[in-house]
């Protein structure tokens, strides 16, 4: 397998026992499996529709290997993006060092896993905020966490309050903050058990065949959590015959399930759990699928990733458009958004290498290629503009370059870009070269021809 990134494993013994507590959680199965193939990009999720953030310290003391402190800095959405840091100068790894736990967006093995309303650890539960997810501890090792914010009053009241927990380390953090502001906006959305996703089909092209750059799926999660999941990569071989493979089935393998559940936006959900891998390790993932338009239009979209899965910083990751089969979102609340899908084809010759930029609503856009597709979810249900710019001048759009699309509430809609380009006329300066050659003096032995006798 080759290395997405990696971490080196040259960490300083731990200094406390809750230190000890925190990188035994790191040891798995020692039956290591056959490594499965990484790593593509992730999808990006939808605009945030809540968001908690904070910076500053509780405890006391300074900072310093020792004190009583634990500084944090952390911004976090609904769609479960952001980062979180924690410093904690009570956790003495050497003379300057000290325990660190850090989500970050250049580490996919950290990741976050749900976002919920309200915290019974704040005096008035309504100015709270939960966040599940995974972090990485400064010695690399993988930890789970909750951490629970409390927007009690503005900066500098002194009232606001922050706690973080990992029951698989043993550690616990708190208090109301000593500097710093903790600030929550917006409303997040609420899981319901009647949520479910599902889906079946493949991402990148190919056959069933070991060595084929395909992975097929088959799932199905609901908000309970609950679910199932057998995922097969043919672009790995584990036998002559077969694909390496995934498979969460709690009924028949108790050690596998789906423990995590929750709607990014109005069409795409992440979900995550404990897999088994080629009949032999249980490994965590999590899974980010997104349920963009009907069968077969080609914009839905599925990602697999399993942290560190074959050592510190070694994570696995494939991710693409379905180029077969369907996902589908039902239950839940009702909608109030949808999903927006733009679309280019380009024929012609000369066409520009760069693409296109495609807007909504006179945002900034995003690019587009020129056969290629983009999706705009979270969109409030009505009318929205879409504006296609970037074109060469040598290429026409049919229709022109703007158009209005109807999103449904709950649904999507689809828009197509048809861009025709012709082959641009020479320069005006080779043609006025070549005209000047064209003027040269006539051929010498017309000119020079004696005359006949």
């Amino acid at each position: 397998m080759n290395p997405s990134q990696r971490t080196p494993s040259t960490f300083a013994h731990l200094a406390t026992a809750v230190a000890v507590t925190l990188l035994a959680v790191g040891c798995r199965d020692a039956v290591s499996p056959t490594p499965l193939q990484p790593t593509k990009p992730n999808f990006a999720q939808s605009a945030p529709s809540a968001e908690v953030r904070g910076t500053g310290s509780v405890g006391t003391g300074a900072a310093t290997p020792g004190s009583q402190r634990q500084d944090f800095d952390f911004d976090i959405t609904s769609d479960l993006a952001g980062t979180l840091t924690l410093t904690d100068w009570s956790v003495v790894r050497g003379p300057t060092t000290v325990g660190k736990l850090t989500v970050s967006t250049s580490d996919p093995a950290t990741w976050l896993a749900a976002y919920r309303n309200g915290s019974s650890s704040c005096s008035n539960s309504a100015n709270g905020v939960e966040v599940d997810g995974t972090g990485r501890l400064d010695t690399g090792v993988l930890l789970s966490f909750t951490l629970f914010v409390c927007d009690n009053g503005p900066s500098g009241s002194n009232v606001d309050f922050i706690r973080l927990r990992s029951a698989d380390g043993g550690y616990e953090r708190s208090g109301t903050l000593s500097s710093g502001d903790l600030v929550k906006t917006g409303t997040a959305p609420t899981v319901s058990p009647s949520n479910t996703m599902t889906g079946l089909g493949s991402i990148g092209p190919g056959t069933q065949t070991v060595g084929s750059n395909r992975q097929d799926f088959d799932f199905s999660a609901n908000g309970t959590p609950g679910g199932r999941l057998h995922y097969t990569d043919w672009a790995n071989a584990l036998t002559p015959d077969s694909g390496q493979y995934v498979i969460v089935d709690h009924v028949n393998d108790p050690a596998t399930a789906v423990t995590s559940f929750y709607p990014t936006s109005a069409t795409c959900v992440r979900f995550g759990g404990i897999g088994r891998v080629n009949g032999v390790s249980t490994f965590p993932f999590y899974i980010d699928v997104c349920d963009n338009a009907s069968s077969g239009t080609g914009f839905d979209t599925f990602t697999l990733t399993m942290p560190d899965l074959d050592g510190q910083g070694n994570t696995y990751r494939q991710s693409g458009t379905l180029s077969s089969g369907d996902i589908a979102l039902s239950g839940g609340s009702t909608p109030t958004t949808g999903t927006l899908n733009v679309t280019t084809a380009t024929t012609g010759g000369n066409l520009d290498p760069d693409g296109y930029t495609v807007a909504v609503d006179a945002s900034s856009g995003v690019p587009i290629a020129d056969n290629g597709s983009q999706s705009f979810a979270n969109l409030a249900a009505g009318n929205h503009s879409v504006t296609l710019s970037g074109v060469a001048a040598n290429c026409t759009v049919s229709g022109g370059t703007s158009r209005t699309a109807n999103v449904p509430a709950g649904g999507s809609t689809s828009v197509a870009f048809q861009v025709s380009c012709t082959a641009p006329p020479p320069p005006p300066q080779a043609t006025h070269v070549a005209s000047a050659c064209n003027r040269a003096t006539p051929p010498r032995a017309t000119r020079f021809r004696p005359p006949s006798r």
